[in-house]
């Protein structure tokens, strides 16, 4: 029978697995590429979370008119916004490395709004004069999902979806430090990390790795899952939110009550994306419609697999298919558009032998058939989840809005 149930275990404690159950439902579509196809669908109610999005961080750069520490820009910000930013010099040369003096700082504001960015604007203008206006360096952006009624196997199960069908650009794939991954424990302990997809440094083998499960390594319910690697152009982390105001450097946090616990999932933006999206200044935020993240970087997209037919050749669709399956419940969209890649790729090298052979014997040979094979491949979108981002974006750009209404 196909699997129809993922239990998802825990690396930090003995807690007992949760289920996460997978329904088969019926597509409406009339595309070839989901002919006689179903579609997979986790059993959860979306409507049971409560969904905010925010602005996680924002790391802003300011260029002053004269040199100073970072520790007055930091008073500066502090004192006008009542809060513990980090500041730090960004040397323009080696004489103001060797000084620890410059004019170009990178601050970093935990959880701000605009608003608060324009003030902190202000308040660099009045003390430093600023050359220029507050420059975008990077960003992150969150959206929670916070139970209605406090549960942790409901967080659990919504932990799982998000990272199961995820789909992010699938440059992701391409090299190590950017495949999925998670990691648990803490520094002082060891911290562990575990890839969910291998990747051998034998490229002969990764074909096969791609295709088979053997190696592969599901995500634990108390780690952390990253896509993207630190520092590149986007990197992706879910996790189940316990812990807030973390501190690793002096080892302190406050730890979240049941009912302020959630589900978060955030992008952090470095760069050279935040300019690919046409954001320089600060004032490019107030005309930024958040919700245009969402097709790109908070994507989501629904597994679908052949329905069974008898016959042998039926009996060889329905073991791959519940190959698939298998990789999909152990890895999510990712790695099942890594298995499906290797698997067209297969069919080309077959089909290319194959239609050697039938030409040196003067025989035709039919066309093939393309449906399935462009971007989408025979997933299809899963509307209700990516509505639920776009909404969470929406609402934060709307209150942005209405908070910078009375500046």
């Amino acid at each position: 029978m196909p699997l129809r149930n993922i239990a998802v275990k825990f690396a930090k404690s003995s807690r007992t697995p949760v289920n996460l159950t997978y329904f088969d439902q019926k597509l409406a579509q009339s595309q070839e590429r989901l002919a006689n196809r179903l579609a997979m669908v986790p059993q959860i109610d979306l409507g049971d979370f409560h969904r905010r999005a925010v602005i996680d961080w924002v790391d802003i750069g300011f260029w002053i008119s004269r040199r100073t520490q970072a520790i007055h820009v930091k008073r500066t910000i502090d004192k006008a916004l009542d809060t513990n930013c980090f500041t730090d010099l960004v040397p323009l040369d080696e004489e103001e490395k060797r000084s620890q003096t410059g004019t170009y700082f990178s601050v970093i504001l935990q959880e701000p709004t605009i608003a608060l960015m324009l003030t902190a604007v202000g308040a660099m203008e009045q003390k430093f004069s600023l050359e220029m206006q507050g420059v975008i360096r990077a960003m992150e952006i969150s959206v929670d999902f916070r139970p209605r009624t406090p549960s942790p196997d409901a967080r659990t199960r919504m932990l799982t979806v998000l990272q199961r069908h995820h789909v992010p650009p699938p440059e992701v794939l391409s090299t190590r430090p950017d495949r999925p991954r998670f990691a648990w424990g803490n520094k002082m302990d060891g911290e562990r990390y575990a890839a969910v997809l291998p990747l051998s440094r034998d490229n002969s083998l990764n074909e096969h790795l791609a295709i088979t499960t053997d190696h592969d390594r599901q995500p634990v319910g108390d780690a952390n899952y990253y896509v993207g690697r630190k520092y590149g152009p986007a990197m992706w982390r879910i996790m189940d939110k316990e812990i807030d105001q973390q501190n690793r450097a002096a080892g302190t946090a406050r730890i979240l009550t049941e009912e302020e616990r959630r589900v978060r999932m955030e992008v952090t933006l470095e760069t050279e994306e935040v300019r690919r999206l046409g954001v320089i200044f600060i004032d490019d935020l107030r005309r930024f419609h958040f919700e245009g993240l969402q097709n790109t970087y908070f994507r989501f997209m629904l597994p679908t697999f052949k329905c069974s037919h008898g016959g042998v050749m039926g009996l060889v669709s329905e073991r791959l298919e519940n190959d698939r399956r298998r990789k999909f419940m152990m890895t999510g969209m990712i790695g099942l558009r890594e298995m499906d890649d290797a698997l067209q790729r297969r069919r080309a090298t077959h089909r290319r032998g194959l239609i050697k052979h039938l030409r040196e014997r003067g025989l035709a040979v039919k066309p093939e058939k393309r449906a399935g094979r462009g971007p989408s491949k025979t997933y299809v979108a899963y509307n209700d989840l990516n509505k639920a981002f776009e909404v969470a974006l929406r609402n934060l750009r709307e209150r942005e809005q209405r908070e910078l209404q009375h500046l």
